[in-house]
């Protein structure tokens, strides 16, 4: 846990147009915690129980890291995002936020 409240925002615009203003934010990754998630990327997905515990670790990451976000519902209702949605965004959008997450760069920038 980091000894500094350093929040980022990830804008969930890249879903769609639709969700402009939907947000996820989440408190930063310290530097000393990234070599505790190095683990994420040492996992051989061709195995299943290795894919489970890699699908484990980033569903944990996420969780612990966020602090709160909006979404669209399936009637287009802009509603509370909660730490429980994570398994319900698309593989690519939660493969996206771990990257950003990382340290890399808004992806609508």
């Amino acid at each position: 846990m980091s000894k500094f409240k350093i929040l980022r925002q990830f804008d969930l615009e890249v879903i769609g147009k639709e969700w402009k203003g939907c947000y996820l934010e989440f408190n930063a990754l310290a530097y000393g915690e990234i070599f505790d998630l190095v683990d994420l990327q040492q996992f051989d997905m061709s195995n299943p129980v290795e894919a489970k515990k890699s699908k484990d670790a980033t569903l944990n990451l996420l969780q612990s890291k966020f602090v709160k976000g909006t979404a669209i519902n399936t009637k287009g209702e802009t509603v509370p995002f909660v730490k429980e949605d994570f398994v319900e965004l698309p593989v690519n959008i939660v493969n996206n936020i771990v990257i950003w997450m990382f340290g890399e760069p808004d992806p609508k920038s």
